[in-house]
């Protein structure tokens, strides 16, 4: 019963629209605004066609900052890019500890680390009539 009630929400969730400017999509806060969660982000529009975003919670033991610039519409897609750059070096050294506790070894020495990572999104919305 659990299950059915389980794929009923699930495909209620996908066939009704969702909302313009969630994390995963092409499109941009726009300017001014922002936004805050729990689990979610924070972002703010920086201008129409770029986005700035953190997380809170992980800020502290992996720092780090996303872009999304918007790249404008081509034939009813919106194609934007996101760049983020993280400082993974307190969480690899957080979690090198001896015993049940520890997932790396601490013979290793952990260097300073960047990671940058990119991503090309687009999204084109549904017909709604």
């Amino acid at each position: 019963m659990m299950k059915n009630i389980l794929i009923i929400v699930f495909l209620i969730s996908q066939i009704f629209p969702q909302g313009e400017w969630l994390p995963g999509t092409a499109h941009t806060l726009p300017q001014g605004r922002w936004e805050y969660g729990l689990f979610q982000p924070v972002r703010w529009g920086q201008s129409e066609n770029r986005e700035i975003s953190f997380y809170k919670l992980t800020a502290l033991l992996m720092p780090g900052v996303t872009i999304k610039q918007g790249w404008g519409q081509q034939s009813g897609w919106t194609i934007s890019t996101t760049h983020a750059l993280y400082y993974p070096t307190p969480l690899l050294k957080m979690v090198a500890k001896p015993g049940i506790g520890g997932m790396i070894s601490p013979e290793f020495e952990i260097p300073n680390m960047v990671s940058l990572w990119n991503m090309v999104l687009a999204s084109k919305d549904l017909d709604q009539g």
